[in-house]
């Protein structure tokens, strides 16, 4: 977070300044989100509406999220930009129908085969973040690690 406010000067370079969305013209993820390397050039890339975040508010808290009113990925005006957990994220995207399933897919709970709940889902999740073993949470959940380890990195469970 130190090396973000020198990257201040690169970052708006790559910003177009418009009424509403401020866009990003530059790199972006492969889901659309604008990205920019922090630190140089061996620097790690981080998103750009995380970015924008920092120059204009400080720091993001631990565990939160920084998310877009404006539903637009590229979108770097820190107006259009709200902080919230995971839940809080998947929640307002889920409630502004930008999370379907795939045509006959059962995502989740709805999949006979689910061993787990959303809920446990959450948890796990910020168990981990907390520090907690992917074994540890396994054997208190009463599955694989693998499994675990799937739902912390987005292999399964990926909708939520």
């Amino acid at each position: 977070m130190t090396r973000i406010p020198s990257a201040a000067p690169r970052f708006f370079q790559k910003v177009e300044k418009m009424d509403g969305c401020w866009k990003w013209n530059a790199s972006k993820t492969d889901k659309g989100y604008g990205q920019i390397s922090i630190g140089g050039r061996r620097g790690r890339p981080m998103q750009a509406s995380r970015v924008s975040w920092v120059l204009h508010n400080g720091a993001i808290p631990e565990g939160l999220e920084v998310c877009h009113k404006c539903d637009n990925r590229e979108c770097t005006n820190p107006d259009h930009l709200f902080l919230g957990t995971h839940l809080e994220n998947m929640l307002d995207a889920a409630s502004k129908g930008r999370i379907t399933p795939k045509p006959g897919t059962r995502n989740g709970e709805s999949n006979n085969a689910s061993k787990l709940t959303e809920f446990q889902v959450f948890q796990i999740r910020a168990r981990h973040a907390r520090g907690d073993s992917q074994s540890r949470i396994a054997r208190d959940t009463g599955v694989n690690r693998k499994v675990i380890y799937n739902v912390i990195y987005r292999k399964s469970w990926t909708h939520i």
